[in-house]
């Protein structure tokens, strides 16, 4: 039960850190877009 549940942790860390830097470069792409608009 405890090795499964870090395993568990550890897979929803990997996603939680993929969505981070998902969204950091949606952000980045977001605002070169809105600088090249302008």
């Amino acid at each position: 039960l405890t090795y499964r549940r870090r395993s568990l942790f550890i897979v929803a860390n990997k996603h939680y850190t993929l969505c981070l830097s998902f969204d950091g470069y949606n952000i980045i792409e977001i605002a070169q877009r809105d600088r090249d608009r302008r």
